[in-house]
């Protein structure tokens, strides 16, 4: 053995005496674990605590055997159940086979009540009562409700019930229509975002943005002439880099986010979708209700006041009364548009067409008496029922030309017409003053397309109007109102005018109450005075 070896082992033997007496006081020195005791308990061997059924069942033992004890009741009626029983006991009229032929008269029909039910006075409805001259009551009572000798107060409280309960019907649809748009739309944006962060957190994407920034630093390298523009370049691709991992990142917890929010749209969708059908179906069901209440009325009236209306429109004329005229002509099997059969004197409603004061006058004069606030009202109306048809005439290019213009004359009436229904789709519509509505002028373009829309050869046109001419290409237009309603509503009749004006009808509820009076006065002449 070497002296070093023997060296390192002295050494060895010094250092590693202390560290053995150390380990073993530090092993000494820890702490016996302390003595457990377990318990072990065996099944029920603790009593359980009773149910709550048995805890009840005991405190109500004792009275079980005891003596009955006398509670005193007291019936009194339920006003729910009491409103219920008279809605479920109103009248429901029918109409019997017939009905009004296309000169005004009576064909058999009249209401059948169904079921009856007490009558009781009506706090829903706004309608004034009914004189037997065919008035309304005027005055500070004029807003009650009508009394039960009037005639027609039956069908009048029935109209003003299932109205009154189709508009709030209709307003209740009217909601959960717009909250499913509104689901709908959220829905919509959802799948739209979900599918934006979806691009962004697709793997393809980013690979294809880490190569562009990476083929970026390359060609940069290229052109640095220090070390510390490369090291700019290079720092700018890692912030790409870091950029398009982050983007990546924030891409999939929005794609899940966005995923996650458009499952809960979906399904709360469904139920709106669901909702919003039922409140639709009984709003549908409600406004049928409501027409075939009013359609009652009208009869109702018709019967009373339809006989007197000539000789009451040719009084408030101050001439005498005429035969009753034959207001259209029988319709061919064609399906071509009606020719008006008008014998002297002319209906009233044609003149009420063509703008005529005098029998605006005397139709407001049988309507309101000599009520100047009625008068107004009733003024009112039957002008908004004038501009509704004529309205409607001009949707469906209800139109006269003039003879000798230079577009017209290219085609036939009903060739032109067509064309004036393709530029008002255009945006090109006859604002009913000789002009185009806002201002707008077709050009040869808009001409052109409208032609093809009728379905005819744009090159027969030899000269196109120039803008100015363009500009008063409805200038001497007449609107075909009378051949339009002989056309759509050849009998006036309630289902016919509402189907023929559509929503505009909507507007006209004061006009359809009063429908029975006021159609035998439209079919009525106005004799000159």
């Amino acid at each position: 053995m070497t002296p070093t070896e023997f060296a390192f082992l002295f050494f060895g033997l010094l250092l590693g005496t202390p560290t053995g007496v150390a380990l073993l006081d530090l092993l000494r020195a820890r702490p016996r674990p302390r003595p457990e005791v377990r318990l072990t308990i065996t099944h029920d061997a603790i009593p359980r605590s009773p149910a709550p059924a048995q805890m009840m069942a005991a405190a109500v033992a004792p009275l079980a055997f005891g003596d009955a004890i006398a509670v005193p009741v007291e019936r009194e009626p339920d006003p729910a159940s009491e409103a219920i029983r008279g809605f479920a006991g109103a009248p429901v009229a029918a109409f019997r086979a017939g009905g009004l032929t296309a000169g005004g008269s009576m064909g058999g029909g009249s209401p059948v009540a169904l079921a009856g039910r007490p009558e009781t006075p009506s706090g829903g409805g706004s309608a004034r009562p009914v004189s037997p001259a065919g008035d309304r009551a005027s005055g500070p009572g004029g807003d009650q409700a009508p009394a039960d000798d009037a005639p027609c107060t039956a069908q009048r409280r029935i109209v003003e019930e299932r109205c009154a309960l189709a508009r709030q019907v209709a307003q209740a649809a009217e909601v959960e229509a717009n909250a499913l748009r509104g689901l709908q739309r959220a829905y919509d944006e959802a799948i739209a975002h979900a599918d934006r962060a979806r691009l962004e957190a697709d793997p393809r994407e980013a690979i294809a943005a880490k190569a562009r920034a990476q083929q970026a630093f390359r060609t940069r390298r290229l052109s640095v002439t220090s070390g510390a523009e490369l090291e700019a370049a290079a720092r700018a691709w890692l912030a790409e880099i870091d950029r398009v991992n982050r983007a990546m990142r924030d891409g999939a917890r929005s794609r899940q986010r966005e995923e996650q929010r458009a499952a809960e749209l979906a399904a709360q969708l469904e139920g709106a979708t669901l909702r919003a059908d039922a409140a639709r179906i009984s709003a549908e069901s409600a406004q049928q209700a409501c027409a075939v209440a009013r359609e009652a009325l009208a009869a109702c009236q018709e019967a009373q006041f339809g006989p007197a209306a000539n000789d009451a429109l040719a009084a408030a004329a101050g001439a005498a009364a005429g035969p009753p005229p034959s207001l259209f002509g029988e319709r061919p099997e064609t399906g071509e548009p009606a020719e008006l059969a008008v014998p002297w004197p002319e209906p009233a409603i044609f003149r009420l067409l063509r703008g005529d004061r005098a029998a605006l006058a005397a139709v407001v004069g049988v309507l309101a008496g000599d009520d100047p606030e009625q008068q107004r009202r009733w003024q009112l109306r039957l002008t908004d029922l004038v501009d509704a048809v004529v309205a409607g005439a001009i949707d469906t290019g209800a139109f006269d030309f003039p003879d000798g213009h230079p577009f017209w004359d290219n085609f036939s009436r009903s060739q032109a017409r067509e064309i004036a229904v393709a530029l008002s789709s255009l945006g090109y519509r006859y604002d009913g003053m000789g002009g185009i509505a806002d201002g707008r002028v077709p050009g040869t373009r808009d001409l052109s397309m409208a032609i093809g829309y009728a379905g005819l050869d744009a090159m027969r046109i030899r000269r196109w109007p120039t803008q100015a001419e363009a500009a008063e290409l409805y200038r001497d237009l007449r609107v075909a109102a009378d051949e339009y309603l002989a056309a759509e509503a050849a009998d006036l009749t309630l289902g016919q005018m509402i189907a023929m004006l559509g929503g505009r009808a909507n507007l006209l509820t004061d006009v359809w109450d009063e429908w029975g009076r006021i159609r035998p006065l439209l079919l009525a002449p106005v004799p000159e005075a």
